[in-house]
């Protein structure tokens, strides 16, 4: 009977485990935008998970982006920082890269980008004020 308990309380222990982990895996990238965006991150059509989404539209410090794409990089958790492989379309122009996120920073790496010279002023005048 007791090994039948602790049996049982190891399959439960099991469950509750893969429940947690698949909740995780699977968490949808719209509620971690309400719930982890800062104000100045404004997104609109979220699908996919928090590790492989998309947005419609985001609106980031001013600066408009479409078709908005991420990809998690796991391998920057050995940094301590969450990294993503980005997409995105804006007027007249693309970027993509790598950004990692850490405590107070962001660092992008690989960074492809074709941007008007207007927005990058717009945004650097956004930036100032």
């Amino acid at each position: 009977s007791a090994t039948k308990m602790l049996g049982r309380k190891r399959q439960i222990n099991i469950g509750l485990f893969v429940g947690i982990v698949g909740l995780i895996i699977l968490f949808p990238a719209r509620v971690g935008y309400q719930w982890f965006a800062p104000p100045q991150v404004v997104m609109s059509g979220i699908s996919g998970t928090i590790w492989n989404g998309q947005a419609r539209e985001a609106t980031i410090d001013g600066f408009y982006l479409r078709d908005l794409g991420w990809r998690f990089q796991p391998l920057h958790l050995f940094t301590a920082r969450l990294g993503f492989a980005i997409e995105s379309k804006f007027a007249s122009g693309f970027a993509e890269g790598d950004i990692a996120l850490g405590i107070g920073s962001v660092r992008a790496r690989n960074l492809r980008a074709m941007i008007p010279l207007n927005a990058i002023l717009a945004a650097a005048m956004a930036g100032a004020s």
